[in-house]
């Protein structure tokens, strides 16, 4: 059974630094579809407080990470233009893209 993953939780983590010389990604987190809002918006909340953390933030230097906390409305809303570059990416690249 496929789960579908909908409402982004607003955390982004652009990756590029010492430890990842020869990377650079993004990162972000999702909930279930139909998980409530609510609950997204704690789990949003939480996540920011934790990514302000002194020794989040620290670390994170440390790693070459940066934290683009964003909430889940604008994650959700930046969603399909991300997807369809990396679409593109791929089909410029001939990287088969699976379901």
């Amino acid at each position: 059974m496929k789960t579908a993953f909908a409402l982004g939780l607003g955390v982004l983590l652009a990756v590029s630094g010492s430890s990842f010389a020869a990377q650079r990604g993004a990162s972000a987190d999702a909930a279930p579809a139909g998980t409530p809002r609510g609950v997204v918006m704690k789990l949003n909340t939480e996540m920011k407080r934790y990514l302000e953390l002194p020794a989040t933030l620290k670390r994170f230097s440390t790693e070459g990470v940066e934290a683009d906390f964003r909430t889940p409305d604008e994650l959700h809303r930046m969603m399909p233009a991300e997807m369809a570059k990396w679409k593109n990416v791929a089909k410029v690249a001939n990287i088969p893209v699976g379901r």
